[in-house]
């Protein structure tokens, strides 16, 4: 009896990017390659992206990070998975970004940095309706006036995740996306400033051209 094999083409992946960027315009694509890039091998995929330019990947796990770290990724890795005590030396010794997405957390990362001196790279994960990870909505605003208020490490990005929007009813999508551009209003009247503001998935790109912002997140579009 034969197994059945499943044959990865590189260059229809590579295709699938490059129409998915003239899609966006500006905004930065970030491909998510977590779960062995959605089971179709995260770094022959990471290496075959970082060849045509692309310099910034996301993934679940920090363990995840480092085997693409250990593969020769060199980009930007944003970690997805709740932030851990432990898991802050490593992400520094990586050079990986962490996932702040509860208020102790920012409680964790701000004695980690006075006791050594340095912290990773942060972004904050609000959370506008997909209950799964996240800072409370309604705890937003507490969440903001936090980072703006310390100066121990720098916040690089805000964000959060649709969960209907690749659905065909687009009204919880824009109910999230509306919650999200107030975030956008509290960070302003708050004078604090972050290089990527991001909530667009792959549904999102198809659905919600108003979500692009700063950077979008592609999983399963890309494959």
């Amino acid at each position: 009896m034969f197994n059945p094999v499943a044959e990865i083409r590189l260059d229809r992946l590579l295709q699938n990017f490059k129409k998915i960027q003239e899609h966006v315009g500006k905004s930065l694509v970030v491909p998510v390659v977590k779960a062995n890039g959605y089971g179709h091998g995260a770094v022959p995929i990471a290496m075959a992206l970082q060849k045509e330019g692309v310099n910034f990947f996301s993934v679940f796990t920090i363990g995840e990070a480092i085997e693409l770290r250990e593969s020769g990724i060199e980009g930007e890795i944003l970690i997805f998975s709740k932030l851990t005590e432990d898991g802050l030396p490593i992400a520094i010794e990586h050079n990986l970004t962490v996932n702040v997405s509860h208020l102790d957390d920012i409680d964790i990362l701000k004695q980690f940095a006075e006791s050594h001196g340095k912290s990773p790279k942060v972004h904050l994960k609000i959370d506008t309706g997909m209950t799964r990870l996240g800072v409370d909505f309604d705890d937003a605003e507490k969440a903001i006036l936090h980072f703006s208020s310390q100066t121990a490490f720098q916040l690089e990005g805000i964000y959060s995740h649709f969960a209907t929007s690749d659905e065909g009813d687009p009204s919880y999508a824009q109910l999230q996306l509306k919650r999200f551009n107030k975030i956008l209003s509290i960070c302003k009247k708050a004078n604090l400033k972050v290089k990527y503001f991001h909530i667009s998935n792959s549904g999102g790109i198809l659905n919600l051209p108003d979500s692009y912002f700063d950077l979008v997140r592609i999983g399963m579009l890309i494959y």
